[in-house]
């Protein structure tokens, strides 16, 4: 059988093209293994996007040094390890560790903080298309969160190492901005390698364009969803600000305005004695530091010694944690563990008649001091950031890779699929062309996914185009399916063939 020969019909080549969609910058790479034969088939078509080709050319050798060393895969693994550990350092340091050992956290996130600002240098100067591209912000907003870990930096720009009543605030809102390092590991996510296999064959893919760019749009909006509800739900629960002790704060208050009567000495009063024992056994949280206005260390130490509290053990403790200075307690806590009230004002003696009611103010130079440890609650709220954190990296991770997923079955891998076949019949018209019956497939197709149809579609027109042109035609398939343009008037074989009965 000799199919007819001749010129081609140059009139009938622009008949039909071949979509433009099939020459889009991708790249799809497929190896089939098939375990009841020897003969291996493989697909591989780089396609070049000529707006970047272009780009790339004009690279200079620093460039293409940088790009190297961007994409090499122990530098990868380094900047994600230091993305992890800026997670996570700063909360284990204030959950973990006492406070002789921040310079050395402090000293490390700097180092990192460098690191991550030569990798946006270079990212900048070497990487096509990263200026102002989605990843270009996310590097900024997370390179600048950073500076919150670094103590001798954050705390003058932000006046976090004085003790104030809302210190605890002030490290709740700095932990809030940390989880933006978060999306910093959307590159990680994007490194997953989608693995499918069967019983009969083994087919690795080689993501292509559109599924490169649906995947990362779907990381991109999973992550800036989850960031965007990490910073609105908060106020929804009072807010940024720190739950405030009024017990405390009022029963200092009271005690304050107790010791600027000018004609009384408190400490010889009964009835101050009762109220600043009772507020003192009962606070809540432990004083390490005490100044009362009118009453100096010698007194003070005099009075708690005088006090018969029910609980002797307890009361010891507290009053040993008391410092005599402000020196002696920072050198032990952070401003973080430290939680201060300061009460300013003189006001004129007790008449008798209420001791808190229409105090007379007469002056402000009259003040109080007074800090409480509150350690056990920082340590708490740093563990609980820790957890936070996995939680979100958590949700993130799994919602982005099974939207991903979802995608990927229903529409990526069938289009890839019949990509690669198209290429294969290009290659090898008469081989067998990729054929995938995995669960996902099965179910795709009974519920009638358009992919799922036009994949048998092109399955079956594929075959039917071996049978009809056969071995003699298989030329005339592999040329056209390899062109731009469909020439049907292709030569074909003579095939020389003896048949037994």
């Amino acid at each position: 059988m000799k199919p007819a020969t001749g010129p081609p019909n140059h009139t009938m080549k622009s008949t039909r093209k071949i979509s433009p969609e099939l020459q889009s910058s991708a790249t799809v790479g497929r190896t089939l293994v098939h375990n009841n034969s020897s003969q291996k088939f493989a697909t591989m078509s780089t396609l070049r996007n000529p707006t970047f080709h272009r780009a790339a050319t004009m690279r200079t050798p620093i460039q293409r040094r940088g790009m190297a060393l961007l994409e090499a895969k122990w530098y990868g693994g380094l900047m994600s390890f230091i993305t992890i550990y800026c997670l996570f350092a700063d909360d284990f340091r204030a959950a973990f560790f006492a406070k002789s050992a921040d310079d050395g956290f402090f000293a490390v996130a700097f180092i990192c903080l460098l690191l991550f600002l030569f990798e946006f240098a270079v990212s900048c100067r070497c990487k096509p298309f990263y200026v102002n591209s989605f990843y270009f912000y996310l590097d900024i907003i997370a390179t600048i969160s950073l500076v919150s870990d670094i103590g001798f930096i954050w705390g003058p720009l932000t006046g976090s190492n004085v003790v104030s009543s809302v210190s605890g605030a002030g490290s709740k809102a700095g932990r809030v901005i940390r989880v933006v390092r978060i999306i910093r590991l959307v590159r990680i996510i994007k490194l997953i390698k989608w693995k499918h296999s069967s019983d009969e064959q083994s087919i690795v893919i080689v993501e292509s364009k559109t599924g490169g760019r649906m995947s990362e749009m779907t990381i991109r909006r999973v992550a800036l969803i989850v960031l965007f509800l990490c910073f609105v739900l908060p106020t929804f629960d009072g807010g940024y600000s720190e739950t405030f002790n009024r017990f405390e704060s009022k029963g200092f208050n009271t005690i304050h305005q107790m010791t600027t009567q000018p004609t009384v000495d408190p400490t010889q009063s009964v009835m101050f004695l009762s109220t600043f024992g009772n507020w003192f056994y009962y606070t809540t949280d432990d004083i390490v530091y005490l100044n009362m206005y009118s009453i100096n260390h010698t007194k003070l130490n005099d009075m708690f010694n005088s006090f018969k509290f029910p609980k002797v053990d307890k009361s010891t403790a507290q009053i040993a944690k008391i410092l005599p200075t402000q020196a002696a307690v920072l050198e032990t806590y952070r401003t973080t563990e430290l939680r201060s009230i300061t009460v300013q004002g003189c006001f004129s003696d007790w008449n008798g008649a209420s001791l808190v009611a229409d105090p007379v103010l007469y002056s402000n130079e009259c003040q109080s001091t007074v800090w409480y440890d509150i350690t056990e609650a920082a340590q708490a709220l740093a563990l609980l950031g820790i957890y936070k954190t996995i939680f979100i990296l958590g949700v993130m991770v799994i919602s982005s890779v099974s939207f991903i997923h979802v995608a990927r079955v229903i529409v990526l891998d069938p289009i890839e699929r019949m990509m690669a076949t198209v290429k294969q019949l290009a290659e090898n018209p008469l081989g067998n062309h990729i054929h995938v019956e995995h669960d996902d497939q099965k179910l795709a197709k009974a519920q009638g996914f358009e992919t799922a149809v036009l994949e048998a579609t092109l399955d079956k027109i594929a075959g039917l185009m071996q049978v009809g042109f056969g071995a003699a035609g298989g030329d005339i398939i592999g040329k056209n399916m390899g062109a731009g343009d469909l020439d049907p008037m292709l030569p074909g074989k003579k095939i020389t063939s003896i048949y037994g009965f």
